[in-house]
């Protein structure tokens, strides 16, 4: 299994059709079409990339020059690619775009269903709606028709955490106490630390807090229900449930990368490891529950990328999962690939005049 981020944020800003052009002609016209067809250039971007995405994704499992592939859509209407012939090598994958990243999860075969959904928090003006809309709590009630009653309660009244503007310091939900119910911006709250001593610390930061882990839901749900072939509009949406959520550390935010893994029946174990560069933490003790049950057959991670993103990811775990042990569920979730995307097309570039020299 792989996992990719291209980061399109500084890719065909000024004149899309020229500066893409290259790009574009390595898709097929119905494919260019679809591009094309959006009105806003960050939109053309987020669709080229997704396109593009795809490809390497299948080419690298295939070994398959891009004109050779067709992109295809399984009984789901999940992206996948399908051999030609028999004794190819089929390709499952998905694919999630926001705020200029396009995040990709892949794994050859057809045997294992995965899931990838991207947010960006404060992307949108979420804090004038919840000032405007009278408090954090009213703003989250206005997503119930995707989130149970049980999740917006949580969201909206729970913190398990904070950490503090100076970032030295972290405070549990315990020490935090009535100040995590807090749903307004703009107001000084007490709050008694471990040592006994008392300390103000301000409602914006508490809502801040939970965005972000309104957002790290958002992603969770997403992530699963794109695992399964539906969308967020499925009747069962209510019936899906996580629990034990936490957003995940920005990066920097507590020296490294740790990946945290519960034993919510996935054998899972605890491990860290420290990393440079954008990635923070990495959280997979997140349990999902269908309809009051315990799901054991679905994998979730979700981990901070930059100041702003989330990415969380789905992965069915089949019968041999288990078998195999905590590697295998490490294998499930590799690191996170940055893609090239100028050494993936000037290779299919090459590829396409050797084939057609018109092309020159």
């Amino acid at each position: 299994m792989f996992r990719w981020i291209l980061d399109t944020r500084k890719l065909w800003r000024e004149d899309f059709e020229n500066e893409a052009k290259t790009h574009l002609d390595l898709l097929k016209p119905n494919e260019r079409q679809a591009v094309l067809r959006y009105h806003f250039t960050k939109d053309r971007v987020l669709c080229l990339g997704s396109f593009l995405s795809k490809y390497a994704a299948v080419s690298r499992v295939t070994k398959l020059p891009w004109t050779s592939i067709s992109l295809s859509r399984d009984a789901q209407h999940k992206p996948c690619y399908v051999p030609a012939h028999a004794d190819g090598q089929r390709v499952q994958f998905n694919v999630s775009h926001q705020a200029g990243l396009v995040a990709l999860v892949g794994v050859p075969g057809d045997g294992r269903q995965v899931g990838i959904d991207v947010t960006c928090v404060h992307e949108r003006n979420e804090r004038r709606e919840i000032d405007d809309g009278g408090g954090f709590d009213k703003w989250v009630a206005g997503y119930a028709e995707v989130f149970s009653d049980a999740e917006v309660e949580d969201m909206s009244y729970n913190l398990p955490s904070l950490a503090l503007a100076d970032g030295r310091r972290i405070l549990s939900s315990e020490e935090l106490g009535g100040a995590a119910r807090a749903c307004r911006r703009h107001e000084s709250l007490s709050v008694k630390l471990r040592d006994g001593k008392q300390t103000s610390i301000s409602s914006d930061d508490i809502i801040d807090a939970k965005l972000r882990r309104f957002y790290t839901f958002w992603a969770l749900k997403e992530a699963y229900v794109k695992l399964t072939g539906e969308a967020l509009l499925a009747d069962w949406l209510r019936l899906l449930e996580f629990r034990n959520v936490r957003a995940p550390r920005r990066r920097g935010g507590g020296g490294g990368v740790v990946v945290v893994e519960g034993n919510n029946n996935n054998n899972g174990s605890s491990s860290s490891s420290s990393s440079d560069g954008p990635w923070g933490e990495s959280i997979r003790d997140i349990q999902a529950w269908f309809n009051g049950r315990l799901v054991t057959h679905v994998l979730l991670e979700v981990q901070a990328f930059e100041d702003e993103y989330i990415v969380a990811t789905a992965v069915e775990r089949l019968a041999d999962d288990a078998r195999a042990g905590e590697n295998k569920v490490d294998d499930l979730f590799p690191p996170y690939e940055m893609m090239d995307l100028e050494r993936e097309t000037c290779c299919q570039l090459a590829v396409r005049l050797t084939l057609d020299p018109s092309h020159s």
